[in-house]
């Protein structure tokens, strides 16, 4: 009988150390695949040009949260890989009014739009997402899993990965399109 007791006691102080390293193991992959969807992968030849070829010697720089490229008709901005999946306010203004428009009730300057948004590497694309915060909740109760689930974030717009910069730390995308269009 006490054989079987010390079996049993045992067997009962095993089973948590083997599910708490299985937990361990767990978080670790996660965290693994988590890095690896943000780093830059190896440069492919054959699908994406090399830096100086996007980022020409004639192009016009202005430096600020990223970097913006002009060059001939082109934009490019070229986003840090540590600022994806960063939330951004995006606030849109009015620059410049005809005269006698508005009614003296809308001045240059004024708001028109904001946006919480955040660029997210897929595959070989960066993809600019919206968030909304109409629905939130407290991350402390079961209910914010839900909250999380059932919003939503569409894709605003879908940019092809042009190139990477010397050291791969950060992306190069064309956003021409995205700003000279209808979306």
């Amino acid at each position: 009988m006490s054989r079987i007791i010390t079996l049993f006691l045992i067997a009962t102080f095993l089973f948590p150390i083997t599910v708490d390293a299985q937990r361990k193991e767990l978080r670790k992959s996660r965290r693994a695949k988590k890095e690896q969807k943000n780093e830059a992968p190896k440069k492919d030849k054959d699908a994406l040009k090399d830096y100086k070829d996007v980022i020409t010697k004639e192009a016009i720089t202005d430096s600020g949260m990223f970097h913006v490229h002009r060059v001939k008709d082109h934009r490019y901005y070229e986003i840090p890989m540590q600022l994806l999946e960063k939330d951004m306010l995006w606030v849109s203004r009015i620059a410049q009014l005809p005269t006698g428009l508005g009614g003296g009730y809308v001045n240059a300057g004024s708001k028109t739009n904001e946006q919480v948004v955040h660029w997210k590497r897929f595959e070989d694309k960066i993809l600019l997402k919206v968030k909304s915060f109409t629905n939130v909740a407290d991350s402390t109760k079961a209910i914010s899993k839900s909250v999380a689930v059932n919003n939503y974030e569409p894709t605003l717009y879908a940019f092809d990965i042009k190139t990477f910069n010397s050291d791969s730390t950060a992306v190069v995308i064309d956003v021409k399109d995205f700003f000279s269009t209808d979306i």
